[in-house]
């Protein structure tokens, strides 16, 4: 009765939902990584050759009503680490999430700890402000992805 039971429970526990990874993408003037949930919210950090020198951090979330898409501060809380960082509120017509983007210098402190902070925590959560719901996204993988970005950033930047 034990071995079906530790069985079925193992079996339940392989069948479930994976941790969602980061992804990496380079498309030679452009780099992101990026973590997608089942609800369709995102964190995603990029870089490109038109803005050298910048790094864009962009999250996808659900507005609320009072959602007016004023630039507000997005609140990044990783392992009792707080990171605040501005952001403006780009909502898609008709769509469902609205996107929040901020574009900093790669080496603006915020920035330098965020991607740090991303790189060795468990778990970024986005407290509720008053443009949008809270947020959580898993860091599996993230500390591979950033390192994969910086590299090509640098790279990206150097051919600019």
């Amino acid at each position: 009765m034990r071995i079906g039971f530790l069985c079925f429970a193992v079996c339940a526990l392989a069948a479930g939902p994976a941790a969602a990874e980061w992804q990496f993408r380079w498309a030679g003037t452009s780099a992101g990584v990026w973590t997608t949930n089942a609800d369709g919210t995102s964190l995603a950090l990029s870089c490109d050759r038109r803005r050298d020198g910048r790094m864009r951090v962009e999250y996808t979330v659900a507005p609320t009503a009072n959602a007016t898409g004023d630039a507000t501060g997005a609140v990044f809380e990783i392992g009792g680490a707080v990171t605040e960082v501005q952001v403006e509120a780009y909502v898609p017509s008709g769509g469902r999430l609205q996107i929040m983007r901020s574009d900093l210098a790669y080496d603006d402190p915020e920035i330098v700890a965020l991607r740090a902070q991303l790189s060795g925590g468990n778990r970024v959560s986005l407290p509720a402000q008053a443009a949008f719901e809270a947020a959580s996204f898993d860091l599996r993988g993230s500390g591979a992805a950033l390192r994969q970005l910086e590299e090509a950033c640098a790279q990206i930047w150097e051919q600019g």
